[in-house]
């Protein structure tokens, strides 16, 4: 007859549960490793976002200046061609549309359920649509080199290259007033953001113009006198850039 040696027995069993588990524990490592690889190498093949930019066809050949987005509706103009506007849903499939007038338009915005553009030199200088697609000329403060327009606490603004006047205001896109920049400047491109309207210029002394309520201006000197064609305003900063220069970047706090 045999004798178990309980003792031995319980030994052998624990030392046989021990050892599951390290295997356990290793097998786990090794998946845990195995699955840190796989999404490591998944997420390193993930492209950043604004680096992949796929090309999209115009709804007509023409030279297209300026794009906004409200009410649903990407809106974009041109400065030449059979169709001065085209429109998109997606950004991916546009729609030639008919402008108030053949003009050179060259910057439009959305605000207060309005789209409004402004143009060089013709008979209206502004236009205005609630929806994209039907376009009505409206009559601008001064018959200027409109280059810009932007929306901010309640006011289009818009800025122009030339004129008596550089800055026109409107609380509803269609009636317009004349206002005096901070100086007479090529006035680029006016942008809002934070109760503060900011504009950018190419030339002088002061290439950078502010104002808090649209009407009233000052001169600022800007980081470097560059070329400076646009501003913007997001995540708390301004941002112009330039087209010449040792910088031509330049921010703003606000």
């Amino acid at each position: 007859m045999q004798v178990v040696d309980e003792n031995h027995t319980r030994a052998s069993g624990q030392h046989v549960v021990r050892s599951v588990r390290s295997r356990l524990a290793i097998g786990s490592i090794a998946v845990i490793a195995v699955f840190g690889v796989l999404v490591w190498c998944t997420t390193s093949t993930i492209a950043a976002p604004g680096d992949t930019w796929t090309p999209q066809t115009a709804a007509a050949p023409g030279f297209w200046n300026s794009v906004t987005y409200g009410n649903g509706l990407f809106v974009a103009v041109s400065s030449d061609g059979a169709h001065h506007v085209m429109t998109s849903p997606d950004g991916i499939t546009w729609t030639a549309q008919t402008a108030a007038e053949p003009n050179s338009w060259h910057s439009v915005t959305y605000g207060n359920g309005l789209f409004v553009a402004v143009s060089y030199p013709a008979d209206h200088f502004v236009m205005t649509s609630p929806d994209g697609i039907t376009w009505t000329a409206q009559a601008a403060a001064e018959a200027n080199y409109w280059a810009s327009v932007t929306y901010g606490n309640g006011l289009f603004v818009a800025v122009s290259n030339d004129g008596v006047h550089q800055v026109m205001t409107s609380p509803d896109g269609f009636t317009w007033t004349a206002e005096s920049a901070a100086e007479p400047k090529h006035w680029k491109s006016v942008a809002y953001g934070n109760g503060m309207f900011v504009a950018v210029s190419n030339a002088g002394a002061h290439q950078v113009m502010t104002s808090p309520d649209g009407f009233t201006w000052t001169a600022q000197a800007a980081a470097e006198p560059n070329y400076w064609e646009s501003v913007a305003y997001g995540n708390g900063s301004f941002v112009a850039v330039s087209y010449a220069g040792a910088h031509q970047v330049m921010t703003l706090a606000h």
